[in-house]
């Protein structure tokens, strides 16, 4: 990932199923830098970590804030589960 080293921006995080997208973007809304590498959903990506940990590796100065949006954050199986049984008593 490239761009002058120093120059404010903002790091964006996009996780998903199939890839991970990283973007640094500039005060003036200009994409600086771009990296991707496969999905990072810990459902689905036993190796999420590592993938974030590669995308996230050596990145420049400058960055002032991070944004990040994950596939299955804040989700878990059991809720995953309960969810497609339903209310108890549904159906009776």
């Amino acid at each position: 990932m490239r761009h002058d080293s120093g120059t404010p921006c903002v790091l964006a995080l996009d996780g998903g199923g199939s890839k991970t997208l990283v973007l640094l973007v500039g005060r003036d809304a200009a994409v600086l830098a771009v990296r991707q590498a496969g999905g990072s959903n810990p459902f689905d990506r036993p190796d999420w970590r590592a993938v974030m940990a590669g995308l996230l590796a050596g990145l420049p100065d400058g960055i002032e804030a991070a944004v990040f949006g994950m596939a299955g954050y804040g989700e878990s199986r059991d809720a995953e589960c309960a969810g497609r049984i339903g209310p108890r008593g549904a159906g009776q």
